[in-house]
């Protein structure tokens, strides 16, 4: 007896000890095969997973792209704030320090908010993966990630943990700035 595509895809599923519990996936294929029927149920799916990493890229993209032009404004208040020293006075110039801090800070922030949202849609497609049979984020997400042993614990360093330190760095080099009293009244 030949297996239709729909019990292939189920087939898989079962499988796949991620996606064995995961009422709420088999019910949306269940619901793409109902709508789509068994000939075209696997194309939908494929569909699915196509426009999901276009999605994907477009937020990363996105992400990179604003966190990017946010950094650069902070960075060139600072600088510009940090240029003038005899020309505005004090309480300006740590208003505005703290300000482009907070504008990165911003940044940091929506840096973080789109990359836990582009790693839902990266869970998704391994998924998808899974149920058509193909392993592309698969292989990708399981990539060794270098690694620390600090207080007993592991700890992974990725690249999102640079945004984060360059975040934490800026405002302990503003602060270092403003209890230093010489460097921002400037020397005559």
């Amino acid at each position: 007896m030949d297996k239709g595509k729909k019990d292939i895809i189920f087939e898989r599923i079962e499988q796949d000890k991620n996606l064995k519990d995961d009422i709420e996936l088999k019910e949306r294929i269940k619901k793409i095969f109902e709508t789509f029927g068994e000939d075209d149920a696997p194309k939908a799916i494929e569909r699915e997973y196509i426009e999901t990493t276009r999605l994907e890229q477009g937020y990363t993209n996105l992400r990179w792209s604003v966190y990017t032009i946010l950094s650069s404004l902070s960075f060139a208040i600072s600088g510009y704030v940090l240029s003038t020293l005899n020309s505005l006075h004090i309480t300006v110039r740590i208003i505005t320090l703290f300000f482009a801090w907070f504008i990165h800070f911003f940044a940091t922030f929506f840096y973080w908010w789109m990359h836990k949202l582009t790693h839902s849609f990266r869970d998704y497609l391994i998924q998808l993966e899974s149920i058509l049979g193909f392993y592309k984020y698969t292989l990708r997400s399981k990539r060794p990630v270098p690694a620390l042993n600090i207080f007993k614990k592991q700890i992974q360093f990725t690249f999102h943990w640079i945004v984060y330190a360059v975040t934490i760095l800026y405002l302990i080099g503003i602060v270092l700035l403003v209890i230093h009293k010489q460097i921002l009244l400037g020397s005559k």
